[in-house]
């Protein structure tokens, strides 16, 4: 079952009721996140941290509106319903979640550029962070950020080493990225194609260094 399956499933225990703004996906999400509150028939453990992309979207933010949503409702519904009520789009991918503005493009698969680099480099791109990250509309700093998980996930398998790729963004790159959200545990490669989309931007490996450009 992956998690966007699982997700289908899982249902809201309680009447749930929340206000419209620009931390509307997040105020889901903590929701989600906290104990007691979906029923997944998982114990106390949610087995999925809800896994979330969006892009900032000022006119859906702008909306006055409070949402209700019902008990029994699935996750996935209710994350639907939302979208729906702010005129945006929600696409399923498998590992993740993504949401954006009705208007744009549906995600191609191009926007990756595709793993043609050591094996080393594609393990690493399909390794999850292993714990759940939030990047809210990043406006610099987000390269070392980035880089410090690498590190961290480098040294479960290379102990005292350090990583020998590093994430590189342009100037452009960095503000182009200031409208991207995401919440949730990724995949290296997942996070990079969809802060890439996001921001109409791309990413690929030149010998060791990550770039994000446009």
């Amino acid at each position: 079952m992956s998690p966007a399956e699982a997700w289908a499933r899982f249902k809201i225990k309680k009447e749930l009721t929340l206000t419209n703004g620009p931390d509307i996906y997040e105020s889901f999400a903590n929701h989600y996140n906290t104990a007691g509150t979906i029923e997944h028939g998982l114990g106390d453990h949610n087995y999925y941290d809800l896994t979330l992309a969006w892009e900032s979207h000022l006119e859906a933010d702008m909306q006055a509106f409070s949402l209700t949503v019902p008990e029994g409702t699935t996750v996935l519904k209710a994350l639907e319903k939302i979208a729906e009520q702010r005129k945006e789009r929600l696409t399923t991918c498998g590992n993740y979640l993504l949401v954006t503005a009705a208007t744009r493009s549906p995600m191609k698969n191009d926007k990756r550029k595709k793993y043609d680099h050591a094996a080393e480099f594609d393990r690493l791109m399909f390794t999850f962070i292993a714990s759940s990250i939030i990047i809210r509309e990043p406006e610099g700093g987000l390269d070392d950020f980035l880089n410090a998980k690498l590190q961290q996930t480098w040294e479960l398998s290379h102990p005292s080493s350090p990583c020998p790729y590093r994430v590189k963004s342009s100037d452009a790159a960095q503000k182009s990225m200031s409208n991207a959200n995401l919440l949730g545990i990724w995949s290296y490669g997942e996070l990079f194609e969809v802060l890439a989309y996001l921001s109409d931007l791309r990413w690929q490996i030149n010998g060791t260094t990550i770039q994000i450009d446009k």
